[in-house]
């Protein structure tokens, strides 16, 4: 009787591990997750914690899943889309990218942001004047938004209207 309700038990456990698998590999097929993405959507799902962790383990074995590649596309996707180094870290931090892989992944780009911002102040901003205090905090405010460095934002604004010294 107890191996009846053992077998039973560790099917309804096959069963949910085989669902919690198939449920990840749908949403791995629309886009690379984190790990920690991963994780949080399957709990939000109502699987238990022993599916979440048998699927991501072997999601991990089989390659399906990687936070470095995560990582690095998530850079360039952003990057694309005019987006800043501060932004971009931290929404891979708040994913659960570790600091290693963050700067790894940020790494290529390094020497870009500066061309990023005044391709995005070009495309947002050429007609503003900037002599005007309303107009030049309305674009800082916006390239802050989009997780530009204060340094960046001062060198563009200076490359495209005079700023005074501050």
């Amino acid at each position: 009787m107890d191996s009846e309700l053992f077998e039973i038990t560790q099917n309804e456990q096959d069963l949910e591990n085989e669902k919690a698998l198939a449920c990840a590999l749908r949403m791995l097929a629309r886009r690379e997750h984190s790990c920690k993405e991963l994780m949080t959507k399957l709990e939000q799902k109502k699987y238990s914690k022993e599916a979440r962790e048998s699927t991501l383990e072997r999601c991990k074995k089989e390659g399906w899943i990687s936070d470095e590649r995560f990582a690095h596309e998530f850079v360039r996707f952003r990057f694309q889309f005019c987006y800043g180094p501060v932004k971009i870290e931290w929404e891979l931090t708040r994913r659960g990218i570790s600091d290693a892989l963050v700067l790894d992944a940020m790494s290529y780009y390094k020497s870009k942001w500066d061309e990023s911002a005044s391709e995005l102040f070009t495309r947002r901003f050429a007609d503003l004047n900037l002599d005007d205090l309303k107009n030049r905090s309305k674009c800082i405010r916006y390239m802050q938004q989009r997780g530009f460095t204060h340094e960046q934002i001062k060198k563009i604004i200076r490359e495209n209207r005079a700023l005074p010294n501050d």
